[in-house]
């Protein structure tokens, strides 16, 4: 998309827990981003040698206890990532109930520490769209739209999320200021774009309820 949006959506955090009871590997290491994973084996493999050395055989047991438990979550993660994006370039509309389902199953089997490190607010958002949890999708777009502004993708999937979630829950926390932006973006979609494909049919109509949405809003207020 060739015109740069000057968006104003309401930025709020994603509400997702950082760090439940399950600790496999500390603080420190869980912090570190998705692309170090390299670094994260290394130090396992560093800490495991160091305690081999010393002779310390329980903590090399743990070590490795929770190593295996990182790599089988991350095998996981990188499965759940692989299929949203592949999800997404088709159209969730297209989807099928019962893939939705395996993919959120999938998805919640994941610990809350590695969604955290692994997934990215996009495809958190997908996630959550694709769960019906409608209010989350909307702040997680929203955030890549702020750092992705010409991103059509999250920015036809957050206006359908917009108004999902108005429909279920007219008298919600999405304020008129974040319908405005997304009814705003839509209308300087490129429809002629492949990031825009998988919605073109409905980017009209996504326009129309928006500006519904907007002005009942703007009615009550």
């Amino acid at each position: 998309m060739s015109t740069k949006l000057n968006w104003t959506v309401t930025l709020m955090t994603l509400g997702v827990s950082i760090w439940g009871a399950y600790t496999a590997y500390d603080a420190s290491k869980a912090k570190q981003h998705l692309d170090e994973h390299g670094s994260l084996v290394k130090s396992f493999q560093s800490e495991i040698e160091s305690a081999t050395k010393r002779g310390d055989k329980s903590k090399v047991q743990k070590l490795r206890v929770e190593y295996e438990a990182f790599e089988s979550n991350w095998r996981k993660t990188k499965l759940v990532k692989a299929r949203v994006n592949q999800l997404r370039g088709i159209g969730f509309d297209f989807v099928s109930n019962a893939e939705k389902s395996s993919l959120v199953q999938s998805y919640n089997r994941i610990p809350l520490e590695y969604r955290e490190l692994a997934f990215t607010p996009q495809e958190l958002g997908d996630i959550s769209f694709i769960n019906g949890n409608y209010d989350i999708a909307v702040r997680a777009y929203s955030k890549v739209l702020r750092d992705d502004p010409d991103n059509q993708e999250a920015l036809i999937y957050g206006a359908d999320a917009v108004v999902s979630e108005l429909s279920l829950n007219p008298k919600g926390s999405i304020s008129s200021e974040v319908i405005e932006s997304f009814l705003l973006g839509l209308r300087h979609v490129d429809t002629n774009s492949n990031d825009a494909a998988f919605a073109t049919s409905k980017i009209k109509s996504l326009e129309s309820k928006l500006e519904q949405k907007l002005n009942e809003q703007n009615e009550d207020n």
